[in-house]
């Protein structure tokens, strides 16, 4: 802990020729240091994921939680690649206060990972907002940027306070303050009532943005500098999901059989929805936080009615939606940097000058899409089993929304490869080295993940 504050303070500091390449070599020794330093073990799925292998004053290291903190250590990188040529040459104090925030997030998104204890769990991702909303104000679009930062404060703030009370309920009436579930059903069953319940699935939807808890994630994304649509569509909408996954016997303990369903079924209508919106949009930031909707659905639906095999298909899907929304959103930010539109239908007349360009285009999608041999294909590929076996109707809206993804997506690829009017495009990484590693930053783990999907049987 320490060590990563005072490389904060360091980095803050270091002149402004080596400022960018310091920031990225320290994120990137903090990632490789928590890799090395824990590892990854060949235990069951089931049993590791819960199970923490070390535990200090609150916080604790799992092999769920250390995956996620190697990614937000990573998205940390990217999220500074993408932004190099907009903010680079806007001053030392702009340069120094961007890099700032963008860690600061990384940092919160750290300490939520790596937390046992409910009220600093709240603590540190209600933290991130502040960062965050610096972010939208300082770099962000000029149009809607403060009616996105109060839509986004008031989603997660609202919530957020409810789940606050009944942490500090917990910690003062029983002295429980642990997401352990050695104790979570007992203590379920005594004090955990519906009103209880609600706000839990309150604070842990609107992290995970489920149709319905969604209305501040579009504002934020469009009007947010690319780097922090990054982390936030890549990581922190992964914050509901995981604590979905760590407290998965106490938040449906209480549930009925039908509740189950009634959740699922819940969050499949606000996969299909999320891709129909999604299907009708032109703004392509846009278009990508409606899928990342969809997509988030999708994986929580997984989660509602199966045991074992809903773990895995949603960890699945989560991981690969952190490289896969990054990647589009990296993706929109260089394409708007040097044509100053984010419309599909402007790409449609200018694409075809630079045919490497729709490359990674159809990359990114074909991720996007769980084709294969993309790991998330075989997640949705379990899907399907749990879903038929609840019903055939389950089946069927399990297959309609990623097929109008689908459909949704390959009309933006077919937009950005057809011919039209040729505009003079600059190179493909004007910014360098930075714009280079960082796409190669998302490209390469979604390979490297084709070909070792066993690695998720061991997170």
């Amino acid at each position: 802990m320490v060590f990563i504050l005072v490389g904060l303070l360091v980095n803050f500091f270091m002149p402004l020729i080596v400022l960018w390449e310091s920031i990225c070599i320290f994120w990137g020794l903090l990632c490789l240091s928590f890799i090395l330093s824990f590892g990854f073990s060949n235990s069951c799925f089931y049993s590791s994921l819960y199970l923490s292998n070390y535990s200090f004053f609150g916080f604790e290291i799992s092999y769920l939680s250390l995956g996620f903190i190697v990614l937000s250590c990573w998205f940390v990188i990217i999220s500074l690649c993408s932004n190099f040529l907009s903010v680079r040459g806007k001053g030392l104090r702009q340069e120094r206060w961007f890099c700032f925030f963008v860690q600061m997030v990384g940092l919160g998104l750290v300490f939520s990972f790596l937390c046992n204890s409910f009220i600093l769990f709240v603590a540190f991702v209600e933290s991130l907002i502040i960062p965050l909303m610096f972010l939208i104000n300082g770099w962000g679009s000029e149009k809607d940027r403060y009616e996105a930062s109060f839509y986004f404060l008031g989603y997660t703030v609202v919530f957020g306070y409810g789940f606050l009370i009944i942490s500090c309920f917990l910690f003062f009436l029983v002295c429980v303050d642990s997401m352990d579930v050695s104790w979570s059903l007992s203590i379920s069953y005594y004090f955990f009532g519906g009103v209880f319940i609600s706000l839990f699935y309150g604070f842990f939807l609107s992290k995970l943005a489920i149709y319905g808890f969604h209305l501040w994630l579009p504002k934020a994304h469009v009007e947010a500098p690319v780097g922090g649509s990054i982390l936030l569509g890549g990581l922190i909408l992964k914050l509901g999901g995981y604590g979905f996954i760590r407290l998965y016997p106490l938040l449906l303990y209480k549930l009925s059989v039908e509740g189950s369903l009634v959740l699922c079924l819940f969050s499949l209508l606000g996969s299909l929805f999320s891709m129909v919106v999604a299907f009708s949009q032109v703004d392509l930031k846009k278009w990508v936080a409606y899928l990342s909707v969809g997509h988030m659905c999708l994986a929580f639906s997984s989660l509602c009615v199966s045991g074992e095999i809903g773990l895995l298909s949603c960890v699945i899907n989560m991981v690969l939606h952190c490289f896969s929304c990054g990647l589009l959103f990296f993706l929109v930010g260089l394409s708007y940097e040097r044509l100053g539109s984010r419309s599909i239908f402007f790409y449609m007349s200018s694409s075809s000058s630079f045919k490497g360009w729709v490359f990674f285009w159809v990359f990114s999608c074909w991720v996007s899409c769980a084709m294969v041999p993309i790991p998330s294909f075989w997640a949705e590929f379990f899907e399907s089993f749990v879903f038929f076996r609840v019903s055939f109707f389950f089946q069927i809206l399990g297959w309609v929304g990623p097929c109008l993804g689908l459909y949704c997506t390959f009309k933006v690829i077919h937009f950005f490869s057809s011919s039209g009017v040729s505009v003079n495009f600059r190179s493909l990484f004007p910014g360098g080295l930075f714009e280079f590693v960082g796409l190669l930053g998302l490209v390469i783990p979604c390979v490297f993940l084709c070909f070792s999907l066993d690695i998720f049987f061991h997170l």
